[in-house]
């Protein structure tokens, strides 16, 4: 299995993130993180938990977006604009490593289903999509889950889909986190030059 943090084809700036500030982000992380996933166990029905967690990956999309373009909100609206926008326009820029966007497509491909689709309830339900549409969630969901380390080996003992989610959308949140310092200091740098 391959690491989610980094780069494993050569193609970003930032090539996996430094240690520097993991004491930081590790005392956040217990702070905010831990009353989400316990809010996203919570949900008995994976529509309810799903939408959720997207949502959580999402205010990390729109932080990561408002760090490199401080002024997005005046030209578009950080809420106005798609999730899928936000996400090719954090991947144009080739800072992070690519799975790391191919996951957040992958969450909100899931989360649409869920938002469009009044008869779908379960994450299981996704393996009764056209082709086309299950490509784009359920098989990727698992090969990012099975190509990838994460969260998800702890969660083996049970092979069932909404743990697969729930990893995913962890290690997307994790590696929003922990490049955000990175991505700060690359644009500061950048506009002091």
């Amino acid at each position: 299995m391959k690491n989610f943090f980094n780069d494993h084809n050569n193609s970003c700036v930032l090539k996996e993130w430094d240690f520097e500030n993991s004491n930081e982000i590790t005392k956040n992380w217990n702070q905010e993180v831990p009353k989400h996933v316990e809010n996203f166990n919570l949900y008995t029905e994976d529509r309810n938990a799903v939408i959720y967690f997207a949502l959580f990956v999402e205010y990390h999309v729109n932080k990561m977006v408002e760090i490199l373009m401080p002024d997005f909100d005046s030209l578009i609206g950080i809420s106005k604009s798609p999730i899928s926008l936000k996400i090719n326009l954090l991947d144009s820029f080739k800072l992070l490593p690519k799975q790391i966007f191919e996951a957040a497509r992958c969450i909100n491909n899931i989360r649409n289903e869920f938002a469009h689709e009044i008869n779908m309830v379960n994450l299981e339900d996704l393996n009764s999509l056209p082709n086309d549409r299950k490509k784009k969630t359920v098989d990727k969901l698992l090969y990012l889950t099975t190509e990838y380390e994460g969260d998800y080996q702890y969660e083996k003992k049970e092979d069932i889909l909404r743990k697969r989610f729930k990893s995913i959308c962890l290690n997307t949140i994790s590696a929003f986190r922990v490049f955000e310092p990175s991505v700060k200091h690359l644009r500061n740098e950048r506009i002091e030059k």
